[in-house]
């Protein structure tokens, strides 16, 4: 995490890198440091690889609702953040299987209403898996 002021000092904002881990337990960590670092009247511009969807449909394939997809929803809208809009492909993951192709959306930014205000311009393009 970390928080920025212009030069003037008139404007602070905040920005977090994310990789999400591979074990629940370990997102559940993430999202609880996550939780108490972001705050609240200021920019905030969380983004990066979550490992974890938080909607079915976030996977190319038939998913049903997990704990995990429940807490990340959780921890999205307890710290009031959104999606930020972007352009780029439905999924950011897939797992080079021709027999059975899986893909998923594990990458996102996401903002505050603050940020979004502040940044009108802002843009977040995704970019396609790597094969």
């Amino acid at each position: 995490m970390v928080e920025v002021s212009s030069p003037l000092g008139n404007l602070r904002y905040v920005y977090s890198l994310s990789t999400g881990a591979n074990l629940q337990r370990e997102r559940s960590q993430m999202n609880e440091d996550l939780r108490g670092e972001l705050l609240f009247g200021i920019p905030v511009c969380v983004l990066g690889d979550y490992n974890a969807i938080f909607d079915p449909v976030d996977a190319s394939n038939e998913v049903g609702i997990k704990n995990f997809m429940v807490e990340f929803g959780d921890w999205i809208h307890s710290n009031e953040l959104v999606e930020h809009p972007y352009a780029g492909p439905e999924f950011t993951w897939h797992n080079n299987s021709a027999a059975t192709p899986i893909a998923r959306k594990l990458d996102r930014c996401f903002v505050n209403a603050s940020w979004l205000s502040h940044f009108v311009d802002s843009h977040v393009i995704l970019m396609e898996p790597e094969m």
